[in-house]
């Protein structure tokens, strides 16, 4: 069982995750950007732009984590892949959820949650990488969980 501040660290970096892709949105939604999905508001940026950003992120974050935190918390890649996909997760899920109350449903919602879905996998791989990447910057897959 672990104790409560390592549950702690991870619930924080899931939600500094997922408000760091608010303020990514946020951004292009001050830009003015074209969406690919106008009634999406969470996604204010197109969706190949998103497929880069979102794993980098991710892979930032975990990064960051695993140097700060290294003394303190193991950070494996199940781990660190599953930080970025409940932070990307959270956020998508909000802004779903946002969406879908409105009084008109999105017109392309199938192709939107297959987009979402995307999304928030490759967010879990740049979590993984970004939590295997060592102090030597090398990627260090068979490390024990």
């Amino acid at each position: 069982m672990r104790p409560f501040w390592y549950r702690l660290a991870v619930a924080g970096a899931i939600l500094s995750l997922s408000l760091f892709l608010l303020a990514i949105n946020i951004v292009f939604e001050i830009t003015g950007s074209v969406p690919d999905y106008p009634d999406l508001g969470f996604l204010a940026g197109g969706i190949p732009t998103y497929l880069f950003l979102y794993p980098f992120v991710c892979f930032g974050s975990m990064l960051y984590v695993r140097r700060r935190l290294q003394n303190r918390l193991e950070l494996g890649m199940r781990r660190g892949g599953l930080i970025g996909i409940l932070g990307s997760a959270l956020y998508c899920g909000i802004g779903l959820v946002n969406s879908l109350s409105g009084a008109t449903p999105p017109q392309h919602l199938v192709s939107a949650l297959a987009s979402v879905l995307v999304l928030i996998f490759v967010s879990g791989i740049g979590g993984a990488l970004g939590a295997a990447w060592d102090q030597r910057r090398q990627l260090v897959i068979f490390s024990p969980d």
